[in-house]
């Protein structure tokens, strides 16, 4: 059973209430983009990014280190339930900092203000709760609100590069001296602490790791570190996941590419099984609704691993075609993609990359 602390609140509304939300979310994303406020570091939630783009410049920063004969250091930032702890007279402040009118400082103090609570368990209701933190679950105007409310984070930031999607944050360092990667680390995750404490957040130092990522043809195999804050000691990992993305310290992608053969092999032992039961619409369906979407996310990261890691995925994508169109598995593949209209894993690798320039 799950423990109720994980448990996240949903945010019930009035259908009128989300037409305006869409509103003033369309309104003030626009003023926030043309006046250039938010943090270029912020990848959530923004027109033009995504979990992708974040990844990708990630990636880049990493291999042209790699390529320059530097070591990367990675530190995996981990906030308590950032979106509960959201101080609502922190959030208007710098709402006004960033050029709110008064009108508009009032309507988001409404919009915060006057919401309840309430948790239900075996038929027993609980007594309303009136909530003073957190940007609303389920809501339009949650996330952009969170946005608003870690912006400043970057800005404060001395010696390690970040990257943020929503409250998922990553701070990078290089450099050829590992003492060197670990100081400037450190000395970010100490202004990162100290910003979190200063807004009523909390930095989960446990599920915070630090990793290296590093050619081991030049550097043979470091010894393993961690990073001391304070009384807390920073677990160095060789593996460990970035917005879905497994990592591990050579780039080599292999557990990512490992886990998601072993996925799609489960789902096509599921399509075989019921595939005589299902048209030739419905099996397309399928295809797009259990196996593309796993294909496609990160494929612009994961994609450059070796041709080896990739062919068992193009197998499964033939595998699936030949059931799709109850052709033996002998039967040449490129027919059939042509018929289902399914894009090669090769093929769709580079259309991705090109996509995303």
């Amino acid at each position: 059973m799950s423990e109720r602390g994980n448990f996240r609140p949903i945010s019930i509304l009035v259908i009128l209430s989300k037409i305006l939300e869409r509103h003033v979310f369309n309104s003030y994303l626009l003023y926030l983009t043309e006046h250039e406020i938010l943090s270029d570091y912020q990848h959530g939630f923004r027109p033009g990014h995504s979990c992708e783009t974040s990844l990708n410049m990630i990636y880049e920063y990493l291999v042209n280190n790699i390529v320059n004969g530097e070591i990367n250091g990675v530190l995996m930032l981990d906030f308590s339930k950032a979106f509960d702890l959201v101080d609502h007279n922190i959030l208007l402040q710098k709402i006004h900092a960033y050029g709110a009118t008064d009108l508009t400082l009032k309507w988001f103090a409404s919009y915060l203000e006057g919401r309840t609570q309430q948790e239900q368990i075996n038929e027993v209701l609980s007594e309303p709760l009136t909530i003073i933190t957190g940007a609303p679950q389920g809501s339009i105007l949650g996330p952009l609100l969170f946005l608003i409310f870690i912006n400043d984070l970057p800005s404060f930031l001395t010696t390690s590069h970040p990257s943020l999607f929503a409250d998922d944050s990553t701070l990078l360092a290089h450099g050829c001296e590992l003492p060197d990667i670990k100081a400037s680390l450190s000395t970010d995750l100490c202004i990162t602490s100290n910003w979190a404490r200063s807004n009523h957040m909390a930095l989960n130092f446990s599920k915070t790791k630090f990793m290296k990522i590093y050619s081991k043809r030049k550097y043979s195999q470091l010894d393993y570190d961690s990073i001391l804050y304070k009384d807390f000691w920073i677990e160095e990992i060789t593996s460990g996941k970035l917005l879905g993305i497994l990592l591990d310290n050579n780039l080599s992608w292999d557990n990512q590419v490992d886990k998601i053969y072993k996925y799609l092999n489960s789902r096509l032992y599921l399509f075989k099984r019921i595939c005589p039961a299902l048209p030739l619409k419905c099996r397309i369906k399928f295809y797009y609704a259990f196996i593309y979407p796993h294909l496609l996310y990160g494929i612009t990261i994961w994609g450059n691993a070796r041709n080896e890691l990739i062919d068992p995925l193009l197998k499964l994508q033939k595998r699936a075609a030949r059931l799709a169109l109850d052709e033996s598995m002998s039967t040449p593949s490129v027919n059939l993609f042509r018929k289902l209209e399914w894009i090669p894993i090769y093929n769709l690798i580079k259309m991705r990359k090109i996509l995303l320039v």
